[in-house]
């Protein structure tokens, strides 16, 4: 993930001021810019350099077999003139009045050059890559600039009452319906560890097709990745910062021979975007195939280092969760990626919405933004048992951060790509060299199974049905609900003939409807007319 080199040169239009200003609004190094600039203009002299000194050993070779065709005397005397050591200034004229053997040594000296000016391109291309994997995104007018999130998030929309307070949390709630194992959970897995089991199984299957049948109605194809992906392309979609702080190593053998004794290092992954931006990675991409969209289904595994002692109690912060992921490839040209990114969040409302669960949308400030959000969009939904709002979804457009890395190219081939002009605002990331444009990355989450699971339990608005259409229509088997809890857990379970489960579908009502074998487990607790 790393912005255009080209935007850090100002003889090929860059503008690294705009960079060093986009450091400062994220409240980051605005020094890394300076530096990567000096790192960057020493490596092109030196390769340039290095090609001067290629061109100069392919002289010297050209220059001997000439003398051996025309069978001049090799000679034996191997001194140089000063003014031919001189590799800058040296000519073709120069080295024809040197005998072949003087040849042979100012090509073995040249060789010595070439090799010293690459090891010293190879260490300035480190440098330079590790200050450019630092720098973030340039940013949409539209953040807000601030380093405080809980203060200055700005809110764009608010839907439905947000002000409506309940007695219960959804860590009562879901104890309550005996459909969470904490305690166990933690001793089988550790920290954060936990079952589901009952009805909250249910629950989460139906959210799950609610989901992805959402989706797939908006032409978004439902695409199932894998839990762990290599190391050499995990660093290509994941910042430094998130190997330290959320994701984990997996070591395997290197493959399934017996008696091979390598290692092989992968990662598990800490959402589907990550494996989803690498499923076309090295492609070119048609203009006519896009936008692409797809909606990403996975387990994803995060290590939340740092978040010590917050959301402890039930499942709103774990290590492993299900999420469904909204992913769009889109053309970097005529705003088309901003048109994607609102009409995606614009879906997860909708989605939300038909939930009946309250929400706001924030735009979130700069200092809090990942390296290659250029603006992120998060709805938060209202919590009543907890009086808060809490992430539900995030929205970022990242647009060619990630894909000029993984190498996602806009067009059919290079040639065809150099007569492409530049996308239009200072804020869009601009070509790759030669005029090579890099897709623009769209991730943006539908919902955190374990935390809508949470929304939905302690959210309720009358005490009657709601519609049947507003959840899970096809999901059902036999038109006769019955609550699962209490408390109007949102989501019914479905009975056959002998009073056995069969499915789960999202809707609401009392609990003089529930079902009697539904019954809280822990005798402190105390039935609500």
């Amino acid at each position: 993930m790393v912005l255009d080199l080209d935007l850090f040169r100002v003889d090929k239009g860059g503008d690294p001021a705009l960079i060093r200003e986009t450091q400062e609004k994220r409240f980051k190094d605005p020094g890394l810019v300076d530096q990567l600039v000096k790192a960057d203009s020493e490596w092109r002299r030196c390769r340039f350099r290095a090609d001067n000194l290629n061109k100069l050993k392919n002289l010297c070779s050209k220059t001997i077999g000439e003398k051996m065709k025309k069978k001049e005397p090799v000679g034996e005397d191997e001194s140089i003139p000063e003014d031919v050591l001189n590799f800058d200034d040296l000519t073709a004229d120069t080295l024809a009045a040197l005998k072949v053997s003087q040849i042979k040594k100012v090509r073995l000296l040249v060789d010595e050059a070439i090799q010293k000016c690459d090891g010293e391109r190879v260490k300035l291309e480190a440098e330079r890559f590790e200050n450019l994997r630092e720098i973030g995104n340039l940013l949409h007018p539209s953040v807000p600039i601030s380093n405080d999130e809980d203060a200055d998030n700005k809110v764009e929309r608010i839907w439905g009452d947000c002000t409506v307070r309940k007695k219960y949390s959804h860590v009562d709630l879901v104890v309550m319906v005996d459909g969470f194992e904490g305690e166990k959970g933690a001793v089988v897995a550790g920290s954060r560890g936990y079952f589901l089991k009952g009805v909250l199984v249910f629950l989460e299957q139906a959210l799950i097709q609610y989901a992805l049948r959402t989706l797939g109605s908006r032409g978004y194809t439902p695409i199932y990745t894998p839990f762990f992906m290599r190391k050499e392309v995990m660093q290509e979609v994941a910042q430094l910062s998130q190997f330290d702080e959320e994701l984990y190593k997996v070591i395997g053998k290197g493959s399934e021979k017996s008696d091979d004794s390598s290692y092989d290092e992968k990662y598990l992954i800490a959402t589907s975007e990550q494996p989803i931006a690498a499923l076309h990675r090295d492609e070119w991409l048609r203009p006519e195939d896009l936008p692409i969209k797809y909606a990403g289904f996975s387990t994803c595994f995060r290590q939340e280092v740092g978040s010590h002692g917050r959301d402890t109690r039930g499942i709103f912060r774990v290590h492993q969760f299900e999420k469904i992921e909204q992913f769009v490839y889109s053309s970097p040209h005529d705003n088309k990626s901003w048109e994607m990114f609102d009409e995606m969040i614009t879906t997860a409302e909708e989605f939300y919405q038909s939930l009946g669960i309250p929400y706001h949308i924030v735009n979130i400030v700069s200092g809090s933004l990942n390296h290659a959000a250029s603006k992120k969009l998060d709805l938060e939904a209202w919590f009543p048992g907890s009086g808060a709002f809490r992430e539900l979804v995030s929205c970022s457009n990242c647009t060619d951060y990630q894909a000029r890395r993984l190498r996602i190219r806009y067009g059919q081939t290079k040639k065809m790509m150099d007569k492409v002009v530049s996308p239009p605002g200072k804020w869009a990331a601009g070509p790759s060299a030669q005029g090579v444009f890099c897709l623009f990355l769209i991730p943006g989450s539908v919902c955190f199974q374990h935390r809508e699971k949470i929304s939905s339990v302690q959210t309720q608005k009358t005490p009657e049905i709601t519609s049947a259409e507003s959840g899970l229509g096809s999901f059902r088997q036999k038109p006769i609900l019955y609550c699962n809890s209490s408390f109007s857990l949102f989501g019914f379970v479905f009975l056959n003939s002998r009073g056995r489960i069969t499915s789960v579908s999202l809707h609401r009502t009392s609990w003089r409807q529930c079902l009697p074998s539904f019954r809280p487990r822990r005798s402190g607790c105390k039935l609500l007319s």
